[in-house]
């Protein structure tokens, strides 16, 4: 796939205590906690054996969406490090 020319990156910000994990800043915390859900149709029985339809939404829990993120942005920075050593830079 052909990166568009007037694509800009930004720089993965890293945590200062350990320069290889990436940073996850109160702002990203406060803009995405809660922000990611999924719904299912769950029917369940009631006390008198009648089907009832529902809808259930799931919250992605902060802990997962921290993992993807820190695994997504290990992988951008590899491929940034692949890409760099490709061209001899």
């Amino acid at each position: 796939m052909k990166q568009n020319e007037n694509m800009t990156t930004m720089k993965i910000p890293m945590d200062p205590r350990n320069n290889k994990i990436p940073m996850i800043t109160n702002e990203m915390k406060k803009c995405c906690i809660g922000e990611f859900n999924w719904s299912e149709e769950d029917a369940y029985y009631d006390d008198l054996g009648e089907v009832h339809d529902r809808t259930v939404i799931h919250t992605v829990p902060w802990d997962l969406c921290k993992t993807i993120y820190k695994t997504m942005a290990k992988i951008a920075i590899a491929s940034q490090e692949l890409n760099l050593e490709k061209n001899g830079k």
